[in-house]
This record gives structure tokens, sequence and C-alpha cells, in this order.
């Protein structure tokens, strides 16, 4: 199963393990608001995982393609706000970013807010492209919302990866697997060989499902960890992150950061 991390061959390996489920299928389970649960681990004990879920389990297949690309712009104050309210453990938490479906070539900007019950909640609307200065409606979502000036933000962060998208057949359960991420902070940048990130996405608080069943039989545990602050982290040199410490060396243990703790 080497071949599954490759880039140029995982879509053939793809189409031998599952069978394709449509954008209409993911559109039925939007899961806009939802209980998120992530899991850290290499991309080749990925592919071992996906060999052995059962056939419940079907990949979102759009034109032919199976492994699709993503970019999210993220959006924080100059003094990175949104990053400390999240280190600093505060709950009712925002995310701003742009997100772009590469090969769709579509844009929408999202505000993710994580409640203090561990739900996260997206707002979304489409867009035709990024955008420097955050305008055409979301800037009014940011004053509602944050309660804050929308041009205090600004770019922060973008993160380039390869998802694969799984849906359950049997149940509201949609499952997103990462990997090949690139943190690039303007003046910093990080690619991640060998880092995969498993989310769970469900309506309901602690499901269980097949997927998770199977993760806790492989001894894999559950992570909640934000791409966003792992990335602001890993390219901020001298940026404050002792809370994020013990998770970090977690991960490190797991697949080498190449960071010194």
């Amino acid at each position: 199963m080497d071949q599954l991390i490759k880039n140029n061959t995982i879509e053939e390996t793809l189409y031998s393990l599952f069978k394709p489920a449509t954008l209409r299928d993911l559109e039925s389970m939007k899961l806009l608001n939802r209980y998120d649960t992530k899991f850290i681990i290499t991309k080749s004990r990925l592919a071992d995982i996906l060999t052995k879920l059962p056939s419940q389990y079907q990949i979102l297949e759009i034109d032919g393609k199976r492994l699709f690309e993503y970019q999210n712009q993220y959006f924080d104050t100059e003094d990175l706000l949104l990053y400390k309210t999240h280190h600093n453990g505060k709950l009712n938490r925002y995310k701003v970013r742009y997100r772009h479906y590469v090969d769709v070539d579509k844009f929408f900007f999202e505000l993710k807010f994580k409640t203090n019950k561990s739900k996260t909640e997206k707002t979304r609307m489409q867009k035709f492209g990024f955008e420097t200065h955050i305008n055409g409606g979301a800037d009014k979502l940011i004053k509602d919302s944050l309660g804050i000036n929308p041009d205090m933000l600004q770019k922060s962060l973008n993160i380039t990866y390869n998802r694969i998208t799984l849906v359950n057949s049997l149940s509201k359960e949609k499952i997103t697997l990462d990997f090949g991420l690139n943190f690039d902070n303007y003046k910093n940048s990080k690619y991640l060989e060998d880092l995969a990130i498993i989310e769970i996405k469900v309506d309901r608080l602690k499901p269980h499902t097949a997927f998770t069943q199977l993760l806790k039989e492989q001894g894999i545990r559950s992570m909640k960890i934000s791409k966003y602050c792992l990335g602001i982290i890993l390219t901020t040199p001298g940026i404050k992150y002792n809370r994020f410490k013990e998770k970090l060396l977690r991960i490190n243990q797991i697949c080498d950061l190449g960071y010194e703790y």
C-alpha cells in the first residue's frame, strides 16, 4: 500500500478501495453544525487504516477525481488575537478564513465558531477569490459575531493540503483525511511530509461508529488539534505555545515536525 501515499498514484489506489459518493451525497450531510474528533497518524499508517474500513464507507468523487487540493487563507489581528484566544483555552472562539477548493475552483469565506459545548458551527458565503480585506457581507458577519472591526484582521497564514473525503452510507458521518500540509505565514513556511490528520464529523457528541472503533482497535487516540494553531507555531519564531507543548511532543513522537521544543 505504499503507493497510496504518492500523489501521482493515490487516486488509482483509492478506486480499488471504495465505491464513489457524489457531491449530492455530501451535500445531504453538510454538517455545518457538528462535533469533530481528530486523530494524528503517519501517511503510511493511514494507508493501512483505509484497507481495513468496512464497505459502508464511500469516497467523494468529482469528475473522476478522488483526491482534492485545498487552500485556506486565515485572517487574524496583527498580534494574533484569535490564535492567542485558542492558546489561552478560551471557550466560544473563532477562526476566520477563505477556502479555495482548487480542483473545482470555488471560493468561500468561512467563519468557524467553537462553542463551549465543543460544537463546531460554520457560517460560509461563496466568493469569487481570495480577498486582501474582508468585505462583501463577510465584514458585517465579523462585526456581529466577533464584535471587532474587520479592518483589524489581516492575512496571517496560508495552508495547503490534499484531502480525501469519506461518507458513511449508514449514518450521518463524514470523515476527512488531510495530508501533504504546507504552512506559510508569508515570511516563513513549513512542509510536513509525513503528517496525516483524520477528522470525524458527526451531528452528535461522542458517537460510536465503525471508523472510531477501528481507530480504537489500532491504538490510535484522539487529539484536539488545530491546523491553524499548529501552522502559526511552526512558522512564527518566538510565539507562545506552552499550552500546546504536550500535544506538540505527542505529534513529534508520531511524525517528526522538525521543530525544537
